[in-house]
């Protein structure tokens, strides 16, 4: 079935992943600030932020589109979090954050989770669930550590490291997707689609 999607952000991983798994997309970033409820477990807080984002590009869009256009267009949002058991670790404030997060997720096993949230333009929610992996790295030297800091490739990243940049070298095993930890896990999005396709199917059979 054809259809247009929008993909909710500006990040290029997720742009990346889109585009190697073949899809075509336009991009707009969602005019939201994204915060964490404090109650909320980490699968709370994705799938609620993804939630919010499409929600944000969903208003920006829909008057741009007739009603017939609204039929085949596709809002695609995601977020990602990196959990050590329940507590949510953002993205570091500074290199001593950086730091701390580092040395504890290298030796405890953790979490990445990402929330995905497909918003058809036509329906009034969204197909909303998240994925999930777990994560085991080797212990990280203090030098290994300061010098990945050192690098810049440690800030503005949940859990202050990028599993598709250099990162990788520290992780021994995954449990789960490797492109959820990178930001979005496709087999999700594409799983979101064919029950848009099937609920759409069904719909045009009962007109």
């Amino acid at each position: 079935m054809d259809f247009e999607l929008i993909l909710a952000s500006q990040s290029p991983r997720r742009s990346q992943l889109l585009r190697e798994a073949g899809f075509q997309f336009q991009s707009i970033a969602p005019q939201i600030e994204e915060k964490i409820n404090p109650s909320w477990i980490p699968s709370v807080a994705v799938q609620e932020l993804a939630r919010q984002k499409a929600e944000q590009v969903f208003k920006q869009v829909f008057f741009q589109y007739s009603p017939q256009q609204r039929e085949k267009i596709l809002i695609l949002s995601a977020d990602t979090i990196v959990a050590l058991h329940n507590e949510i670790l953002g993205k570091p404030e500074n290199a001593s954050h950086a730091y701390d997060m580092l040395w504890r997720l290298s030796r405890q096993k953790h979490r990445v989770l990402t929330g995905v949230c497909l918003w058809p333009l036509a329906w009034n929610q969204g197909l909303i669930g998240y994925a999930e992996t777990y994560v085991t790295m080797r212990p990280m030297s203090d030098l290994e550590i300061h010098d990945y800091i050192n690098s810049g490739e440690a800030m503005g990243k949940a859990g202050a490291y990028a599993i598709q940049e250099t990162a990788d070298r520290f992780v021994q095993r995954l449990d789960g997707p490797w492109d959820n930890v990178v930001g979005l896990p496709v087999d999700l999005v594409r799983q979101f689609i064919q029950e848009w396709e099937r609920v759409t199917s069904l719909r045009m059979q009962t007109w």
